[in-house]
Parts: structure tokens; sequence; C-alpha cells
């Protein structure tokens, strides 16, 4: 990313890029990581199909966030801007899976309090794998 995303908020209750983006946000990018570029009014066209109808001013200013955060850029066309993602999906999830995890980690407060034993039992063995692997590379 052209700019360093940094999670300032986390949503326990939601998932995936929701987490940090928030509902209204992960909506606009599961278009556009869908679409690779888009326009406000494709991306306002979609949500109000899938959710719940905004008005274009709330989806442009949403869109513009992700710019400011560096998501996100946009261009010029004709007469039209087009907005395209700066990161792939996987690579904007394995970044903020990093940043959470080395928070942690670094944090001896939160990580020594945390009950991993417990927080293991639910996790895949595929998980516990690039976890295993995370924590590896980190200490090198």
């Amino acid at each position: 990313m052209s700019k360093k995303f940094n999670a300032k908020t986390i949503h326990l209750q939601e998932t995936g890029v929701a987490k940090v983006l928030g509902e209204l946000e992960s909506r606009v990018m599961e278009y556009v990581w869908k679409h690779k570029t888009s326009t406000v009014r494709e991306v306002c066209d979609y949500i109000c199909k899938k959710y719940k109808c905004m008005s274009f001013n709330t989806v442009m200013t949403i869109m513009n966030r992700l710019v400011e955060k560096g998501i996100l850029k946009k261009y010029k066309s004709e007469k039209v801007y087009i907005y395209e993602s700066v990161v792939s999906k996987k690579d904007f999830t394995n970044h903020i899976a990093n940043d959470m995890l080395s928070s942690l980690i670094k944090d001896s407060e939160l990580f020594a309090s945390a009950n991993f034993n417990s927080i293991s039992k639910h996790m895949s063995p595929a998980i516990k794998k690039k976890l295993k692997a995370f924590l590896e590379d980190d200490q090198s």
C-alpha cells in the first residue's frame, strides 16, 4: 500500500476485513476487489441491490476516505472518477493479520493474559500451522 494502513478500531462482532474497515467500507472494497476498477455509481448500485440503498454522496464519501487511507486510488477518466484498489484483498488481509498479531505479541500485558490454550482448541490445523509459521518468522 502506498500509505501504510493502520487499523485504529477493531469491530469484534464483524468478520473478515469488516473487522478493521467496518461494514460500509468493507462492502465497497468487496466490489472494488472483485471488479478491479469502479465508479461511485457502480458501487452505489451494487450496494443498493445487495444490501440497503445509500445515497450517491455517502458512497462517494466512503470511497474518498478509502483513498485517504491509501487503500484505493482514484483518477479522472473523460467524465467520471475511476477508483482502483492499491492492494489486493489477500495482501490487505495479510497486512492486517500481521499487524494485529505483532501488536498483541509485543504487548506483554495482553499477551501474557491471553488464554491461548483455550483459543487454540477452536483453531483448524491450517490456522495453527499459519500461526506457528508467523511466530517462527517473527523470531528471526
